[in-house]
């Protein structure tokens, strides 16, 4: 009788642990359903002629991701959004971005992973990543993003991350690199679509 006790909570600890089992492992089957069938998901709700292919936003805020849309849109590109890391997984199956803008906390993942599966897929491709402080950033240019925003973001810190990613061959902001806040440097001399006058001599991305 006095083993009775002891075996009891030794079946209900193995009891519990089989059940967190059977959740993360029916997690893990969940997850990979969700991904295997998510770029069927986006070509029934866009199609392949929908997408945009030069801009991909993600961010699980869809208040946020609108205002990003208008922030790209702004400084005269065009893009696709993403509410999730998933999603964000399933777009780049479809089409190939040449910039990333994505929030380090997102639905089904987060930030890290969306940027290391698009470098893997695309090594060319550029990353800029929405972050909470300035050790996530670096973080992030060590793992081999463009450059970085932090919350709240600066409008016109985005527009100058956006065009410098987008025409310029630098593979990362040099400013940041270097542990210097952005100080627009590097399009101090940039002119937004509607502006008059002449772009400085740079290295700019081939296009055609």
């Amino acid at each position: 009788m006095k083993g009775r006790p002891l075996t009891d909570i030794r079946l209900q600890a193995l009891m519990r642990e089989v059940e967190q089992n059977v959740s993360r492992v029916r997690e893990q089957l969940q997850q990979r359903l969700e991904y295997a069938y998510g770029a069927l998901d986006v070509w029934k709700k866009v199609g392949v002629t929908g997408l945009k292919g030069q801009i991909l936003v993600v961010d699980g805020d869809r208040e946020f991701r609108r205002e990003l849309e208008e922030m790209v849109l702004s400084a005269g590109y065009q893009c696709d959004k993403a509410k999730n890391a998933v999603e964000a997984t399933s777009y780049l199956q479809l089409a190939k971005y040449q910039l990333i803008i994505v929030d380090l906390v997102i639905p089904k993942g987060d930030g890290w992973q969306v940027m290391r599966q698009a470098l893997l897929r695309f090594p060319g491709i550029k990353v800029v990543i929405i972050v909470h402080n300035n050790e996530q950033g670096r973080r992030a240019m060590r793992m081999g993003a463009f450059s970085f925003l932090i919350k709240p973001i600066n409008q016109e810190q985005l527009r100058t991350c956006v065009l410098s990613a987008m025409k310029l061959q630098y593979q990362a902001c040099k400013v940041l690199l270097r542990g210097d806040p952005c100080n627009r440097s590097c399009v101090n001399h940039f002119l937004w679509p509607g502006d008059k006058g002449a772009e400085p001599e740079i290295e700019y991305i081939n296009t055609q």
